[in-house]
């Protein structure tokens, strides 16, 4: 049986919205290749989300930043590693 965790994916866009977005996926498939898919995902033109009803696709060019929590346990070899998040 796979073991599940809930995911929440946050996009923020340049214009200041927030979206955010529940997953739940099985982590003996997905889990181990979540930082090849997140390179690709930002070297794409297109961040595309299958929602229960629809089909969302955004433009790269639209998104300020995407937070992902918990954080995957694979990370790119370029993830700066526990960091600590400061208020200004």
């Amino acid at each position: 049986m796979s073991k599940s965790i809930k995911f929440t994916l946050t996009v923020k866009y340049t214009n200041g919205i927030e979206q955010s977005f529940e997953f739940f996926p099985e982590l003996e498939k997905n889990m181990p290749n979540l930082a090849s898919y997140l390179q690709k995902v930002m070297s794409s033109r297109e961040l595309i989300i299958e929602l229960e009803d629809r089909l969302l696709v955004i433009p790269i060019q639209n998104i300020q930043t995407i937070e992902i929590s918990p954080p995957p346990p694979k990370l790119p070899e370029i993830t700066l590693r526990n960091g600590r998040l400061l208020d200004n």
